[in-house]
């Protein structure tokens, strides 16, 4: 599957989480929605991805820092964030010189930031 269609999956996902529920009913995902989000929890089901996005709670950060911060080499790190950046669950932005990442606000990441005030 291309980045590209991970991407609208997990775009459909989100938008699909958000309509709201027939009334009187409870609304079940589709098979097609199903995999879409089965997809954006498998792209942040990682210890990495999920310490990263952990970190980034506190604030934005530079490769460098988030390398240093969890102990693991810098293109490793670089990997994990464009996998992230992919599925829209950070942003970068240039700021001093350096490329910066940052959370996005998609409601997938709300969840995941609730999820994550739970790990130390």
């Amino acid at each position: 599957m291309t980045t590209v269609a991970l991407t609208r999956q997990a775009q459909g996902a989100v938008e699909y989480a958000q309509r709201p529920a027939p009334s009187g009913g409870v609304m079940t995902p589709g098979p097609a929605s199903v995999e879409e989000i089965s997809d954006l929890l498998r792209t942040i089901a990682h210890p990495t991805r999920l310490r990263i996005l952990r970190h980034l709670m506190d604030g934005d950060a530079c490769v460098t820092e988030l390398s240093g911060a969890l102990e693991v080499p810098m293109p490793y790190v670089s990997h994990q964030l464009r996998l992230l950046r992919n599925a829209h669950l950070v942003r970068r932005y240039r700021g001093s010189g350096r490329m910066y990442y940052a959370l996005t606000g998609i409601p997938a990441v709300t969840l995941v930031l609730e999820i994550l005030r739970f790990c130390p």
